[in-house]
Protein backbone atom coordinates (compact mmCIF):
# COMPACT_ATOMS: atom_id res chain seq x y z
CA UNK A 1 0.00 0.00 0.00
CA UNK A 2 1.66 3.56 -1.01
CA UNK A 3 0.81 6.04 1.24
CA UNK A 4 2.06 9.69 2.25
CA UNK A 5 3.24 10.86 5.38
CA UNK A 6 1.30 13.74 6.46
CA UNK A 7 3.06 15.59 9.04
CA UNK A 8 6.67 17.19 8.39
CA UNK A 9 7.81 17.56 12.27
CA UNK A 10 9.40 14.92 14.22
CA UNK A 11 6.29 12.00 14.57
CA UNK A 12 5.77 12.13 10.67
CA UNK A 13 10.22 11.56 10.83
CA UNK A 14 9.39 8.82 13.63
CA UNK A 15 6.64 7.35 11.29
CA UNK A 16 8.88 6.55 8.21
CA UNK A 17 11.46 5.25 10.04
CA UNK A 18 9.04 3.17 11.53
CA UNK A 19 7.97 1.92 8.13
CA UNK A 20 11.56 1.82 6.56
CA UNK A 21 12.11 -0.99 9.77
CA UNK A 22 9.52 -3.16 7.92
CA UNK A 23 6.95 -2.37 11.36
CA UNK A 24 4.40 -2.29 8.85
CA UNK A 25 3.38 -2.71 5.52
CA UNK A 26 3.26 0.85 3.75
CA UNK A 27 5.52 1.90 0.94
CA UNK A 28 5.90 5.83 1.43
CA UNK A 29 6.14 7.72 -1.74
CA UNK A 30 5.54 11.47 -0.25
CA UNK A 31 5.14 13.49 2.64
CA UNK A 32 2.39 16.56 2.89
CA UNK A 33 2.12 19.17 5.58
CA UNK A 34 -0.17 21.95 6.29
CA UNK A 35 2.20 24.26 5.17
CA UNK A 36 3.82 22.69 2.46
CA UNK A 37 4.78 25.92 0.44
CA UNK A 38 6.43 27.25 3.41
CA UNK A 39 8.60 24.26 3.98
CA UNK A 40 9.46 23.70 0.23
CA UNK A 41 11.11 27.30 -0.12
CA UNK A 42 12.66 27.37 3.47
CA UNK A 43 14.08 23.76 4.81
CA UNK A 44 17.63 22.11 3.85
CA UNK A 45 16.45 20.37 0.48
CA UNK A 46 18.87 17.42 1.80
CA UNK A 47 16.22 16.58 4.30
CA UNK A 48 14.39 13.38 4.51
CA UNK A 49 11.10 15.07 4.15
CA UNK A 50 12.21 15.45 0.75
CA UNK A 51 13.24 12.04 -0.37
CA UNK A 52 10.60 12.02 -3.09
CA UNK A 53 10.69 15.27 -4.07
CA UNK A 54 8.74 18.31 -2.80
CA UNK A 55 6.28 18.18 0.45
CA UNK A 56 2.59 18.04 -1.27
CA UNK A 57 -0.49 20.13 0.07
CA UNK A 58 -4.23 19.01 0.41
CA UNK A 59 -4.71 19.25 -3.78
CA UNK A 60 -1.28 17.32 -4.64
CA UNK A 61 -2.39 14.93 -2.24
CA UNK A 62 -6.15 14.63 -3.42
CA UNK A 63 -4.96 14.30 -7.25
CA UNK A 64 -2.28 11.48 -6.25
CA UNK A 65 -5.37 9.54 -4.90
CA UNK A 66 -7.91 10.15 -7.46
CA UNK A 67 -4.94 8.65 -9.72
CA UNK A 68 -4.49 5.63 -8.19
CA UNK A 69 -0.67 6.77 -7.28
CA UNK A 70 -1.69 6.69 -3.68
CA UNK A 71 -3.51 4.19 -1.73
CA UNK A 72 -4.35 6.81 1.43
CA UNK A 73 -2.52 8.81 4.14
CA UNK A 74 -1.04 8.51 7.29
CA UNK A 75 -1.48 11.61 9.63
CA UNK A 76 1.77 11.81 11.71
CA UNK A 77 1.19 15.33 13.61
CA UNK A 78 1.76 16.25 17.67
CA UNK A 79 -1.49 17.84 18.11
CA UNK A 80 -4.36 16.32 18.39
CA UNK A 81 -6.54 19.51 17.68
CA UNK A 82 -4.25 19.70 14.23
CA UNK A 83 -4.70 16.09 13.93
CA UNK A 84 -9.20 16.36 14.00
CA UNK A 85 -8.25 19.30 11.29
CA UNK A 86 -6.41 17.70 8.75
CA UNK A 87 -8.61 14.55 9.25
CA UNK A 88 -11.86 16.60 8.61
CA UNK A 89 -9.79 18.33 5.49
CA UNK A 90 -8.94 15.27 3.91
CA UNK A 91 -12.41 13.00 4.51
CA UNK A 92 -14.52 15.96 3.15
CA UNK A 93 -12.05 15.45 -0.17
CA UNK A 94 -12.57 11.91 -0.48
CA UNK A 95 -9.14 10.42 0.84
CA UNK A 96 -8.58 7.66 2.38
CA UNK A 97 -7.06 7.81 6.28
CA UNK A 98 -5.23 4.73 7.73
CA UNK A 99 -5.44 4.43 11.81
CA UNK A 100 -3.62 2.06 13.30
CA UNK A 101 -3.92 3.05 16.42
CA UNK A 102 -5.39 -0.02 18.02
CA UNK A 103 -2.14 -1.26 19.75
CA UNK A 104 -2.96 1.15 23.05
CA UNK A 105 -4.77 -0.30 26.05
CA UNK A 106 -6.14 2.22 29.09
CA UNK A 107 -3.54 2.07 31.99
CA UNK A 108 -6.66 1.85 34.55
CA UNK A 109 -7.53 -1.41 33.14
CA UNK A 110 -4.38 -3.14 33.89
CA UNK A 111 -3.33 -1.71 36.96
CA UNK A 112 -2.62 -3.56 40.22
CA UNK A 113 -3.57 -1.07 42.50
CA UNK A 114 -3.83 3.38 42.62
CA UNK A 115 -2.95 5.59 45.46
CA UNK A 116 -3.07 9.25 46.04
CA UNK A 117 -0.64 11.59 46.62
CA UNK A 118 -0.51 15.59 46.90
CA UNK A 119 -3.20 15.45 49.87
CA UNK A 120 -5.06 12.82 47.74
CA UNK A 121 -5.33 15.36 44.99
CA UNK A 122 -3.22 12.78 42.42
CA UNK A 123 -3.70 9.46 41.85
CA UNK A 124 -1.11 7.44 40.92
CA UNK A 125 -1.46 3.96 39.05
CA UNK A 126 0.63 1.39 40.01
CA UNK A 127 1.63 -1.85 36.87
CA UNK A 128 3.64 -3.97 36.92
CA UNK A 129 6.12 -6.18 34.69
CA UNK A 130 5.89 -3.15 31.72
CA UNK A 131 8.73 -2.13 29.10
CA UNK A 132 9.97 1.18 28.66
CA UNK A 133 11.00 1.23 24.56
CA UNK A 134 12.95 3.55 22.54
CA UNK A 135 12.76 2.17 19.32
CA UNK A 136 15.47 4.54 17.06
CA UNK A 137 13.13 7.82 17.99
CA UNK A 138 13.04 10.75 19.79
CA UNK A 139 10.28 9.09 21.59
CA UNK A 140 9.74 6.35 24.48
CA UNK A 141 6.81 3.90 24.95
CA UNK A 142 5.71 2.19 27.89
CA UNK A 143 4.33 -0.93 26.77
CA UNK A 144 2.43 -4.14 28.89
CA UNK A 145 2.04 -7.41 26.44
CA UNK A 146 3.17 -5.12 23.08
CA UNK A 147 0.32 -2.83 23.59
CA UNK A 148 0.92 0.88 24.66
CA UNK A 149 -0.52 1.95 27.85
CA UNK A 150 -2.60 5.28 27.91
CA UNK A 151 -4.48 7.12 30.50
CA UNK A 152 -7.77 8.80 28.94
CA UNK A 153 -6.65 11.00 26.18
CA UNK A 154 -3.13 11.07 26.73
CA UNK A 155 -0.38 8.76 26.42
CA UNK A 156 1.67 7.80 29.12
CA UNK A 157 4.75 9.41 27.78
CA UNK A 158 3.56 11.78 25.19
CA UNK A 159 1.18 14.20 26.41
CA UNK A 160 0.45 15.88 22.76
CA UNK A 161 0.04 13.23 21.01
CA UNK A 162 -2.15 13.20 17.36
CA UNK A 163 -1.47 9.77 16.26
CA UNK A 164 1.67 7.33 16.00
CA UNK A 165 2.54 3.90 14.67
CA UNK A 166 3.88 2.31 17.27
CA UNK A 167 6.44 -0.33 17.55
CA UNK A 168 5.35 -3.68 17.11
CA UNK A 169 8.48 -5.95 17.40
CA UNK A 170 9.78 -5.47 21.03
CA UNK A 171 12.74 -6.87 21.66
CA UNK A 172 13.22 -8.76 25.31
CA UNK A 173 16.48 -7.88 25.40
CA UNK A 174 16.65 -5.35 28.09
CA UNK A 175 19.40 -2.66 28.25
CA UNK A 176 18.48 -1.87 32.10
CA UNK A 177 16.25 -3.97 34.38
CA UNK A 178 14.90 -1.33 37.32
CA UNK A 179 12.58 -3.02 40.47
CA UNK A 180 10.32 0.31 40.77
CA UNK A 181 10.29 3.57 38.98
CA UNK A 182 8.17 6.66 38.41
CA UNK A 183 8.00 6.93 34.30
CA UNK A 184 8.36 11.01 32.90
CA UNK A 185 8.61 10.12 29.74
CA UNK A 186 5.49 12.21 28.97
CA UNK A 187 7.25 14.43 25.69
CA UNK A 188 10.67 14.89 24.98
CA UNK A 189 12.17 17.54 27.54
CA UNK A 190 15.78 17.44 26.48
CA UNK A 191 15.66 20.91 24.53
CA UNK A 192 12.18 22.50 26.37
CA UNK A 193 12.64 24.19 29.78
CA UNK A 194 9.26 25.02 29.98
CA UNK A 195 7.78 21.72 29.35
CA UNK A 196 10.66 20.31 32.04
CA UNK A 197 9.53 22.44 34.69
CA UNK A 198 5.75 22.44 34.33
CA UNK A 199 5.03 18.62 33.09
CA UNK A 200 8.07 17.10 34.93
CA UNK A 201 9.81 18.85 38.12
CA UNK A 202 6.37 19.00 39.31
CA UNK A 203 5.51 15.31 39.50
CA UNK A 204 9.03 14.64 41.44
CA UNK A 205 8.02 17.01 43.86
CA UNK A 206 5.05 15.53 44.43
CA UNK A 207 6.21 11.97 44.32
CA UNK A 208 8.96 12.61 46.83
CA UNK A 209 6.47 14.44 48.83
CA UNK A 210 5.00 11.04 49.25
CA UNK A 211 8.19 9.62 50.03
CA UNK A 212 8.33 7.26 47.04
CA UNK A 213 11.09 5.36 47.18
CA UNK A 214 11.34 3.99 43.75
CA UNK A 215 13.29 5.46 40.82
CA UNK A 216 12.53 8.89 37.89
CA UNK A 217 13.30 7.91 34.44
CA UNK A 218 13.77 11.04 32.69
CA UNK A 219 14.65 12.41 29.15
CA UNK A 220 18.44 13.44 29.47
CA UNK A 221 19.75 17.41 29.02
CA UNK A 222 22.10 19.77 30.98
CA UNK A 223 19.24 21.42 32.46
CA UNK A 224 17.64 18.28 33.47
CA UNK A 225 20.98 17.72 35.02
CA UNK A 226 21.27 20.85 37.31
CA UNK A 227 17.50 20.70 38.32
CA UNK A 228 18.55 17.08 39.85
CA UNK A 229 21.36 18.66 41.76
CA UNK A 230 18.51 20.80 43.32
CA UNK A 231 16.32 18.30 44.03
CA UNK A 232 18.87 16.07 45.81
CA UNK A 233 19.51 19.15 47.73
CA UNK A 234 16.14 19.67 48.96
CA UNK A 235 15.55 16.13 49.59
CA UNK A 236 18.80 15.02 50.51
CA UNK A 237 18.32 12.06 48.27
CA UNK A 238 21.09 10.16 45.97
CA UNK A 239 21.28 10.59 42.69
CA UNK A 240 21.17 6.86 41.91
CA UNK A 241 17.38 7.50 42.07
CA UNK A 242 17.43 8.94 38.41
CA UNK A 243 17.86 7.33 35.26
CA UNK A 244 18.81 9.55 32.70
CA UNK A 245 17.52 8.72 28.82
CA UNK A 246 18.85 10.52 25.60
CA UNK A 247 16.39 11.59 23.04
CA UNK A 248 18.42 10.05 20.18
CA UNK A 249 16.85 8.32 16.56
CA UNK A 250 20.13 6.31 15.97
CA UNK A 251 19.66 3.65 18.54
CA UNK A 252 16.83 1.14 20.56
CA UNK A 253 17.42 0.77 24.53
CA UNK A 254 14.59 -1.56 26.24
CA UNK A 255 14.29 -1.16 29.97
CA UNK A 256 11.99 -3.35 32.08
CA UNK A 257 10.38 -2.11 34.98
CA UNK A 258 8.95 -4.46 37.72
CA UNK A 259 6.32 -1.69 38.97
CA UNK A 260 5.87 1.70 37.38
CA UNK A 261 4.03 4.43 39.31
CA UNK A 262 2.18 6.75 36.73
CA UNK A 263 0.74 9.84 37.88
CA UNK A 264 -2.68 10.76 36.45
CA UNK A 265 -2.36 13.53 34.14
CA UNK A 266 -1.73 16.84 35.70
CA UNK A 267 -2.48 20.03 33.13
CA UNK A 268 0.45 21.88 32.91
CA UNK A 269 -2.20 25.12 32.97
CA UNK A 270 -4.26 23.65 36.06
CA UNK A 271 -4.65 24.97 39.33
CA UNK A 272 -3.24 21.81 40.63
CA UNK A 273 -0.36 22.24 38.58
CA UNK A 274 0.11 25.81 39.77
CA UNK A 275 -0.28 24.93 43.68
CA UNK A 276 2.27 22.31 43.29
CA UNK A 277 4.44 24.45 41.43
CA UNK A 278 4.03 26.95 43.76
CA UNK A 279 5.09 25.16 47.20
CA UNK A 280 7.85 23.71 44.94
CA UNK A 281 9.55 26.88 44.28
CA UNK A 282 9.24 28.28 47.39
CA UNK A 283 11.63 24.89 48.90
CA UNK A 284 13.68 26.06 46.01
CA UNK A 285 14.28 29.38 46.78
CA UNK A 286 14.82 28.43 50.61
CA UNK A 287 17.24 25.98 49.52
CA UNK A 288 19.08 28.29 47.46
CA UNK A 289 19.02 31.39 50.09
CA UNK A 290 22.27 29.06 51.39
CA UNK A 291 23.95 29.53 48.40
CA UNK A 292 26.87 31.57 48.64
CA UNK A 293 28.08 32.04 44.81
CA UNK A 294 25.88 34.36 44.04
CA UNK A 295 25.70 36.89 47.56
CA UNK A 296 28.13 39.48 45.85
CA UNK A 297 26.42 39.88 42.84
CA UNK A 298 24.10 42.51 42.48
CA UNK A 299 20.92 41.65 40.15
CA UNK A 300 19.07 44.18 38.35
CA UNK A 301 15.18 44.82 38.80
CA UNK A 302 14.54 45.45 35.41
CA UNK A 303 14.92 42.19 33.23
CA UNK A 304 14.42 41.53 29.38
CA UNK A 305 14.48 37.95 29.14
CA UNK A 306 15.82 36.91 25.22
CA UNK A 307 14.97 33.75 23.50
CA UNK A 308 18.14 31.88 21.96
CA UNK A 309 18.57 33.29 17.80
CA UNK A 310 18.44 29.37 17.39
CA UNK A 311 14.80 29.45 18.44
CA UNK A 312 11.18 31.37 16.71
CA UNK A 313 8.66 33.84 17.73
CA UNK A 314 12.04 36.29 18.39
CA UNK A 315 11.66 39.71 19.06
CA UNK A 316 12.75 42.02 15.89
CA UNK A 317 15.21 44.51 16.49
CA UNK A 318 12.95 47.80 16.37
CA UNK A 319 10.82 46.15 19.56
CA UNK A 320 14.07 45.38 21.61
CA UNK A 321 15.70 48.46 20.93
CA UNK A 322 12.90 50.33 22.54
CA UNK A 323 13.18 47.96 25.55
CA UNK A 324 16.85 48.36 25.63
CA UNK A 325 16.15 52.33 26.20
CA UNK A 326 14.37 51.71 29.59
CA UNK A 327 17.43 50.43 30.79
CA UNK A 328 16.38 46.80 31.05
CA UNK A 329 19.30 44.17 31.51
CA UNK A 330 18.61 41.39 28.54
CA UNK A 331 19.57 37.99 29.62
CA UNK A 332 18.98 34.28 27.45
CA UNK A 333 18.59 32.12 30.14
CA UNK A 334 19.60 28.69 28.76
CA UNK A 335 23.14 30.12 28.51
CA UNK A 336 23.24 30.81 32.06
CA UNK A 337 23.34 28.12 35.08
CA UNK A 338 20.05 27.20 36.21
CA UNK A 339 20.65 28.51 39.81
CA UNK A 340 21.37 32.02 38.21
CA UNK A 341 18.35 32.06 36.36
CA UNK A 342 16.42 31.73 38.99
CA UNK A 343 18.55 34.22 41.06
CA UNK A 344 17.70 36.62 38.17
CA UNK A 345 14.07 35.79 38.42
CA UNK A 346 14.04 36.02 42.09
CA UNK A 347 15.23 39.55 42.31
CA UNK A 348 13.25 41.33 39.23
CA UNK A 349 10.53 43.45 40.27
CA UNK A 350 9.80 43.90 36.35
CA UNK A 351 10.51 41.12 33.63
CA UNK A 352 9.43 41.63 30.12
CA UNK A 353 9.73 38.65 27.51
CA UNK A 354 8.76 37.16 24.56
CA UNK A 355 6.73 34.45 25.62
CA UNK A 356 8.05 30.85 25.46
CA UNK A 357 9.79 28.14 27.78
CA UNK A 358 12.48 31.65 28.45
CA UNK A 359 9.66 32.58 31.04
CA UNK A 360 8.75 29.19 32.62
CA UNK A 361 11.13 30.60 36.03
CA UNK A 362 8.41 32.70 36.32
CA UNK A 363 7.37 30.26 39.27
CA UNK A 364 10.26 32.26 41.36
CA UNK A 365 8.77 35.55 40.93
CA UNK A 366 8.14 37.38 43.93
CA UNK A 367 4.55 38.81 44.82
CA UNK A 368 3.16 41.82 43.12
CA UNK A 369 6.43 42.48 40.75
CA UNK A 370 5.25 42.47 37.04
CA UNK A 371 5.64 40.12 33.88
CA UNK A 372 4.96 42.10 30.34
CA UNK A 373 4.37 38.78 28.24
CA UNK A 374 5.11 39.43 24.77
CA UNK A 375 3.32 37.51 22.25
CA UNK A 376 2.98 36.79 18.42
CA UNK A 377 -0.62 37.25 16.88
CA UNK A 378 -0.08 33.83 15.51
CA UNK A 379 0.79 32.31 18.71
CA UNK A 380 -1.66 32.84 21.95
CA UNK A 381 -0.63 30.38 24.34
CA UNK A 382 -2.02 31.24 28.54
CA UNK A 383 -0.79 27.86 30.13
CA UNK A 384 1.68 30.14 32.86
CA UNK A 385 -1.97 32.02 33.45
CA UNK A 386 -2.73 30.19 37.23
CA UNK A 387 0.63 29.67 37.87
CA UNK A 388 0.96 33.73 37.67
CA UNK A 389 -2.13 33.78 39.55
CA UNK A 390 -0.80 31.42 42.39
CA UNK A 391 1.95 34.17 42.63
CA UNK A 392 0.30 36.76 42.74
CA UNK A 393 2.14 38.75 39.74
CA UNK A 394 0.68 41.35 37.71
CA UNK A 395 0.59 40.29 34.40
CA UNK A 396 0.46 41.96 31.21
CA UNK A 397 0.10 41.10 28.29
CA UNK A 398 0.45 42.59 24.56
CA UNK A 399 0.03 40.73 21.59
CA UNK A 400 1.51 41.85 17.62
CA UNK A 401 -0.87 43.80 15.52
CA UNK A 402 0.21 42.22 11.91
CA UNK A 403 -1.97 39.99 10.75
CA UNK A 404 -2.36 36.61 11.52
CA UNK A 405 -0.71 33.73 9.75
CA UNK A 406 -0.89 30.35 9.91
CA UNK A 407 3.11 30.33 10.52
CA UNK A 408 3.50 30.26 14.09
CA UNK A 409 7.35 30.63 14.05
CA UNK A 410 7.44 33.91 12.63
CA UNK A 411 9.65 37.12 14.63
CA UNK A 412 7.28 39.94 15.42
CA UNK A 413 7.26 43.23 16.86
CA UNK A 414 5.03 44.85 18.95
CA UNK A 415 3.22 48.04 18.40
CA UNK A 416 5.75 50.46 19.78
CA UNK A 417 3.57 53.06 21.46
CA UNK A 418 1.56 50.51 23.06
CA UNK A 419 4.65 49.23 23.76
CA UNK A 420 6.29 52.34 25.37
CA UNK A 421 2.89 53.38 27.76
CA UNK A 422 3.07 49.99 28.75
CA UNK A 423 6.32 49.88 30.35
CA UNK A 424 5.99 53.71 31.71
CA UNK A 425 2.62 52.35 33.75
CA UNK A 426 4.33 49.75 34.94
CA UNK A 427 7.60 51.56 36.10
CA UNK A 428 5.20 54.67 37.39
CA UNK A 429 3.59 51.79 39.44
CA UNK A 430 6.78 50.82 41.19
CA UNK A 431 7.89 54.35 42.48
Amino acid sequence: MKIVIWGCGDIGRYTYHQIEQGEYEFEVVGFGDSYYSIINKNFNRDDIIFKYGKVYGYVEVKELYETGKIDGVIISVRNITDYRTIEENLEDMGVHIYKLDNTRISAFSVADYTYNIFNDKIKVNVISDVDIVINYSEYAFIMKNNKVLWESDRLLTQSRLGHFLFPKNISKKYDLIVNKACSLLFIPTDVCYGHFIFIVLNQIYAMENSYFDGKYILYESDFARQWVKIIQKIFDISSEKFVFIKCNNEYSYNIHVKEIHCLQNIPDSSKLNAEILHDFSKNVIDCLNQNENYTNITFPELLHVKRSEKWSRKLLPDTEKIIESYNFTTIIPEVLPVEMQIEYFKHAKIIIASHGSNIANLIFMKENTHLIDLFSSNYVDLFFIEAIKAKKIHFHMLVSSHEYNENRLLDFTINPELLKLTIEDVLASLK
